[in-house]
């Protein structure tokens, strides 16, 4: 069974929101052919962390990041990318949150390297001088392009950003004597009970498009009891390489990453080799209202995803120990996008709010404090 929280400042929320607290619907199945008991290994924990650069005089209205954090069995944490630079702090206290005796983290996967993705692990290593302030990170994965592949293709101000970024990123690994291992595809990384297959790496051939982000690591993570595809910010070239490569089978997953933030990545068919049965959505309140990113729902409702995790909702935690929330009921009309619920569950009144859920997480409470934080509502 998968169970999932989402902490806001107003506490967690039930199916009242428009946040997804789900569970399988059959105990113990996520995905087809997926074995249960009590031989399994503990599932790992999944966190989609909240960005913590958002405006002012709307706190609901936030940057885009792609941030997860994974704990294995036995505790040890695995960090995907992280999010920007104003996500560092938060993600620090995060980690020290769930290590505190020794912040470490096992392995680091970077996607790419765009600084909503890799931001936050640039200022980590930078920060990491200070004693202080020092965060143990025992590996860092990723296929990142070389500087002068991109700086050849770079254009406009988007594309000295792509340039600076690297070089930020660089000088941070060299300040502490880190190194970026580089992945290949077919390779597994296993940390603990978690897997982590590599299906994707950086392709400097498609050159012509989208280069960096069609350069994104994709991974296939797996725990025994469920699997997640991260895609990055793969775009249409990257996705349809993969889905003509030998992997293509192996894209098959019970969660998947929304690749671009949701919008304008990979297409259809790419979506439809994973056959995913949740959606995680690294997105924003706008972006999630944009016409390309309500199309790509619409195919993923189309396919017959049972729910969909929104990361300008709060922090979102699957299978991190808090109480499950049993959800069933008549269907439910998906084409209605103004409240997201997962399909098969029952619509109760939606609050008047503004569209995009609660405010931002660690509003009112330090992200320690949301991170411990347990779900506090009745099975049934």
């Amino acid at each position: 069974m998968v169970t999932a929280s989402v902490s806001t400042p107003r506490g967690i929320w039930a199916i009242t929101s428009t946040v997804l607290l789900l569970a399988c619907a059959e105990e113990g199945i996520i995905g087809p052919g997926r074995p249960t008991g009590s031989h399994l290994s503990r599932p790992a924990a999944l966190w989609l962390l909240p960005s913590q650069q958002c405006l002012p005089q709307d706190p609901t209205n936030c940057s885009q990041i792609s941030s997860y954090v994974l704990q294995t069995q036995n505790e040890q944490l695995i960090v995907i990318d992280g999010g920007s630079a104003h996500d560092a702090a938060y993600l620090r206290s995060f980690i020290r949150a769930r290590s505190p005796s020794s912040p470490r983290i096992h392995a680091w996967f970077v996607s790419h390297t765009h600084s909503d993705h890799i931001g936050a692990l640039t200022k980590i290593l930078q920060d990491n001088r200070n004693p202080v302030l020092a965060v143990q990170i025992d590996e860092i994965y990723g296929s990142i392009l070389p500087l002068d592949t991109i700086a050849k293709y770079a254009g406009g101000q988007f594309g000295q950003e792509e340039i600076l970024t690297w070089q930020a990123f660089h000088a941070a690994l060299s300040g502490v004597g880190a190194r970026v291992a580089e992945v290949d595809t077919g390779q597994v990384i296993r940390v603990d009970n978690v897997d982590i297959e590599i299906l994707g790496r950086k392709n400097p051939e498609l050159s012509f498009r989208n280069l960096v982000n069609n350069s994104s690591v994709v991974m296939r993570v797996s725990d025994g009891t469920k699997s997640i595809l991260f895609t990055g910010d793969l775009g249409f070239d990257g996705g349809q390489k993969l889905l003509s490569s030998r992997f293509a089978d192996r894209l098959r997953s019970d969660f998947v990453e929304m690749s671009h933030h949701g919008q304008l990545g990979v297409d259809r068919s790419f979506y439809e080799r994973v056959r995913p049965t949740y959606c995680l959505w690294p997105t924003t309140r706008a972006i999630w209202s944009w016409a390309t990113t309500q199309a790509v729902y619409t195919w993923m409702t189309e396919l017959g995803v049972q729910g969909h995790f929104r990361q300008f909702d709060g922090l979102i935690g699957i299978d991190t120990g808090e109480p499950a929330l049993r959800l069933g009921g008549s269907a439910v009309d998906s084409s209605d996008t103004s409240s997201v619920v997962p399909t098969g569950t029952t619509r109760s009144p939606r609050p008047r709010r503004a569209l995009g859920g609660p405010r931002r997480t660690h509003q009112g409470r330090s992200a320690a404090e949301a991170s411990r934080r347990w779900a506090r509502v009745p099975a049934g």
